[in-house]
């Protein structure tokens, strides 16, 4: 909803440079205090997480509550705002996650158990063993859960 901001929400919080950084989450808190409406906060938002993120925070401290609360904000942007990716097969998984290491069919197949198997998994027609699961967690670092479809 354009114009919903109000004038002192669109001014950019400067980066620290002499203060520390709880006086900059303090200078940022004023951006934990309202809904985010714009494209504009929410990309601010996000900036303003990346750098109170550089240092660790004690929990109830200032800049631990503002961390909280902004990606509460941000959560509930997303949500509204950003849409979802569709879940991805565990085949596009494997495929996205060895096309990324460059590596070839030949390779995937031999962790797969042969060529065969990889076809047949690659086509829907088969399901993974627990074996071809753990080679390729492994392997390829893809978290188990998301290989059992």
């Amino acid at each position: 909803m354009p114009g919903t901001a109000t004038s002192h929400r669109n001014k950019r919080v400067k980066q620290p440079r002499d203060a520390d950084t709880q006086s900059f989450a303090e200078k940022a808190a004023v951006y934990a205090t309202r809904p985010i409406r714009t494209e504009d906060e929410y990309d601010h938002a996000q900036q303003v997480i990346r750098q109170l993120l550089r240092e660790p925070h004690p929990e109830g401290s200032v800049a631990y509550d503002v961390l909280e609360v902004l990606a509460i904000l941000v959560q509930d942007y997303e949500s509204k705002n950003v849409p979802e990716l569709p879940d991805a097969t565990p085949q596009e998984i494997v495929q996205f996650m060895s096309e990324q290491r460059g590596m070839a069919q030949g390779d995937l197949a031999e962790i797969l158990g042969g060529r065969s198997r990889l076809s047949e998994f690659l086509n829907g027609k088969r399901a993974l063993s627990i074996g071809q699961v753990r080679s390729l967690r492994d392997e390829l670092g893809i978290p188990a859960d998301v290989l059992i479809a």
